[in-house]
């Protein structure tokens, strides 16, 4: 995973992160056909709701020399896999009076060789730290209205997935489109959602919200005692009817059994550090490492920001053994 400064219209990022991706030798799959069609479907979603994106696809794909249809696939289709733990804390609970954002992605070790940091600056759209994994999809970050964002799949969902916009398009077009919580959550409530997700939201002001969605559902959560979360469950209960909770997935709970009893700890003088320390700690917070299929797997990256400022510190690779280096608009 690398930083890489990405300017211009939708157009002109494709091509750099084309050719960021052809120079990683990272390797689109060719779809089923059910699957291309279900993608062909999603696109015209993605044209009212996220039109540049488009543009952008089929600039990286002609770039990086995928097919473009393939490229649709994975970017459109895409039922986010990350396993991950999201959290902001209010300004009452932190020592400067600053809301503060943290969030681990953990799945395979291997995306790293093409996972990239874009510090990207959309011809009139908002600058933006975005984590990217793929061209026109996003799994969060911060912009420069101090937005910040991360998403996590739920990943007992029972959900059939529908043409519409995937968890990381949406989170693509709101960094750099929207500079507020209520503005975000509007717009997911606006779109068709393709599958079931978390959307942890917060800005500068203060405001935060989680918003857990489903193709047939999208509900609020509010901060409580001046923090929120998300794992890989939903936390509504209106939203358990989409959810196996008979499937046994205990590390979800206890992640958020561990958020929750390090915020208690600390709530009222809460700094950035206190944020790494909880991302990156195997004893009391929550890095976590395991293998899958002979794959190394775990968390892959880790960020935390204090949307006062703007500040990223962010760990590329496992935050236990890489610690955090700051990050920041050129």
């Amino acid at each position: 995973m690398k930083l890489e400064r990405i300017t211009g219209d939708y157009r002109s990022i494709g091509i750099q992160l084309g050719l960021i991706h052809k120079q990683s030798s990272h390797i689109v799959s060719k779809p089923s056909e059910s699957k291309l069609e279900f993608a062909i479907e999603c696109s015209k979603a993605v044209e009212k709701y996220a039109p540049g994106l488009l543009d952008e696809l089929e600039a990286a794909s002609k770039a990086a020399g995928w097919e473009f249809g393939s490229l649709l696939a994975d970017a459109l289709a895409y039922d986010y896999h990350g396993q991950c733990t999201v959290f902001a804390v209010s300004g009452e609970a932190t020592a400067n009076g600053q809301p503060l954002f943290g969030r681990n992605h953990d799945w395979m070790m291997s995306i790293l060789s093409y996972s990239t940091v874009m510090d990207s600056n959309p011809t009139g759209s908002m600058r933006s730290l975005q984590f990217i994994e793929t061209p026109g999809i996003s799994a969060g970050g911060i912009n420069e209205a101090g937005l910040a964002l991360g998403v996590t799949l739920v990943v007992r969902n029972t959900i059939t997935p529908r043409p519409g916009i995937a968890a990381n398009v949406a989170a693509r077009w709101i960094l750099d489109h929207f500079a507020t919580t209520d503005d975000a959550v509007d717009y997911l409530r606006a779109i068709p959602h393709i599958s079931g997700y978390t959307t942890l939201i917060a800005d500068a002001e203060g405001t935060m919200a989680r918003v857990e969605v489903s193709p047939d559902k999208v509900v609020i959560g509010k901060p409580e005692y001046g923090l929120i979360l998300a794992t890989t469950h939903y936390l509504n209960e209106e939203m358990h009817e989409f959810e196996n909770l008979k499937l046994d997935f205990e590390w979800t709970y206890e992640r958020e059994r561990r958020v929750r009893h390090w915020y208690h700890e600390r709530r009222g003088n809460i700094g950035l550090s206190d944020v790494q320390d909880v991302l990156s700690s195997h004893e009391y917070g929550v890095c976590c490492h395991w293998s899958e299929d002979g794959e190394d797997a775990g968390t892959t990256w880790s960020w935390a920001a204090d949307l006062g400022t703007c500040k990223l510190m962010a760990s590329i690779g496992p935050p236990c053994e890489m610690g955090y280096k700051k990050i920041e608009f050129d």
